[in-house]
């Protein structure tokens, strides 16, 4: 005789068998982290980075958060980093020292820097607390008594008459003048710091290997050429004490010290339009990149509106910050486009956790058992001979726990003496949990004996 129970609605149950919990999102956590230790909030920095190391401990240069945004994951950098400022250096050496770590941090110059800096110091630290003596007495020798012995007076010396002083010689008068060839020799030495100012201009970025740089070398080489010449010049003139040649080195240092200057002015503005280039090519790329990411906001819209109206405020969210960033790129400050770009990728983030929380469609097959089972047709539901090839493995766990249910209403039936049709409901509860293991049987949908047995499986 079929048993009677309460029915429940299709609708109901398969809210219930596809209620999805969100989950947190430990990149997010980590950035709020980073921004944490950046503050000096070194206690908070701590707390977050243990947490994040236990979602994902491995390093990474390049971690995709979204789309095309990555970000440099270095937790243990910032775990050490907080250990130390927070007074804990045995801690705070064995994140820094995690090998992973180092690897990936060595790679990011301003991080390793600081990283190597704080090694060190925490070494220090430790190695003075173990091997520092303890303070030892001063003591003070006694002062010895020195006995002066009496003064002896000296024996009169005899009266010698002085020789006769010798007659001076008279002293060439030099041509040049000390202070005049001071000056000169200066003169010399500042202009050559100049050229050498200039030289390391033109090998460091931006010029370096630029078409630029190798126009405005040939044109330093020729100052190098007379800065050479005048130095010559300068030797001579001190070496044959002549005021000419001395004058010469000075008028031909003073010209080059003019082109110098001038050539420096050069560098300067060459240095000047390469970096508002280089601005302009990075806010180029910035704004490629934002009109990307508000590209690529179509189908995530398109699977917002049909997970439903849960989605409906994180999709407002994700709207009004797509409108934000529209606006920057409209713009020159490519700050404002990356914060704008920054808020939309938290609010896209956001979306996407509410349409993974958001109720989920079932199958057309389970949906026609469920109604079987809810119908009291147990028998039909217990053959059912494919739940376990629906697309989604939840879906599966869920035809699993429903066959067993009509399967123990069977075993029930009979006794509870079919050993075989209770080896196969343990067998599809076993499954069940293996396929999703957040798995709940909803106790007004399915009797206690199923869900004790799910429980033990």
């Amino acid at each position: 005789m079929r048993s009677r129970r309460p029915m429940l609605s299709l609708a109901i149950l398969l809210g219930m068998l596809y209620c999805q919990a969100s989950w947190a999102n430990y990149k997010d956590d980590y950035q709020d982290g980073v921004k944490a230790a950046e503050r000096g909030d070194w206690a908070t920095a701590k707390r977050i980075m243990q947490s994040v190391l236990q979602e994902n401990s491995k390093p990474s240069r390049r971690l995709r958060t979204y789309g095309v945004n990555f970000i440099q994951y270095v937790p243990h950098y910032y775990l050490g980093m907080a250990e130390m400022n927070l007074g804990d250096c045995q801690a705070a050496l064995q994140a820094l020292n995690n090998a992973a770590s180092q690897a990936v941090v060595k790679r990011l110059s301003d991080l390793a820097s600081r990283q190597n800096s704080a090694i060190q110091q925490c070494d220090d630290k430790l190695r003075l607390a173990q091997n520092d003596p303890p303070p030892q007495p001063i003591v003070v020798p006694p002062k010895p008594v020195v006995l002066e012995p009496e003064p002896v007076q000296p024996p009169p010396r005899p009266v010698v008459a002085a020789p006769p002083a010798p007659t001076p010689k008279p002293t060439p008068t030099a041509k040049l003048a000390t202070r005049d060839v001071n000056r000169v020799s200066g003169a010399l030495s500042q202009a050559q710091r100049s050229s050498r100012t200039i030289e390391s201009s033109l090998g460091a970025a931006p010029l370096a290997g630029t078409g630029d740089a190798r126009a405005l070398n040939k044109d330093l080489d020729d100052s190098k050429d007379q800065l050479s010449s005048a130095a010559t010049q300068l030797a001579n003139a001190r070496r044959q004490d002549s005021p000419s040649q001395l004058t010469q080195a000075e008028n031909a240092i003073k010209t080059v010290t003019s082109d110098l200057a001038m050539l420096g002015d050069r560098v300067e503005a060459a240095k000047q339009g390469l970096a508002a280039a280089e601005l302009a090519m990075a806010l180029d790329r910035s704004k490629r990149r934002a009109r990307q990411s508000i590209a690529e906001l179509a189908p995530l819209f398109a699977k917002a509106s049909a997970a439903g109206d849960s989605t409906a405020t994180a999709r407002t969210a994700v709207q009004r910050q797509s409108e934000a960033l529209t606006s920057a790129i409209g713009g020159s400050d490519g700050n404002a486009i990356s914060r704008a770009q920054t808020a939309l990728g938290r609010a896209r983030s956001d979306l996407e956790k509410a349409i993974a929380a958001a109720p989920q469609p079932a199958p057309d097959e389970l949906r026609r058992y469920v109604g079987l089972y809810l119908s009291g047709d147990y028998a039909t539901v217990a053959i059912w001979g494919a739940p376990d090839r629906l697309p989604d493995a939840k879906d599966q766990a869920n035809g699993l726990l429903l066959r067993a249910a009509a399967r123990l209403h069977q075993f029930v039936g009979t006794g509870e003496m079919d050993n075989t049709l209770r080896a196969a409901i343990d067998a599809d509860l076993r499954k069940a949990k293996s396929l999703d293991r957040a798995l709940k049987p909803n106790p007004q949908a399915f009797p206690p004996r199923l869900i004790e047995l799910f429980s033990d499986a």
